[in-house]
C-alpha cells in the first residue's frame, strides 16, 4: 500500500513529462512545417 502512494507521484510525473514532450513536438512540427511553406 505504502509503494503505491510513494509510487503515485512518480506516475503523475511521467505523465506530465509525456505531455510535455508531446508539445513540444507538436511545436516543432507546426515549426517545420512552416518553414517548409516558406522555402
Amino acid at each position: 500500500m505504502f509503494k503505491s502512494i510513494s509510487a503515485l507521484p512518480s506516475m503523475l510525473a511521467v505523465k506530465g513529462n509525456v505531455q510535455l514532450s508531446k508539445s513540444i513536438v507538436t511545436q516543432a512540427f507546426v515549426i517545420a512545417q512552416s518553414l517548409w511553406m516558406a522555402k
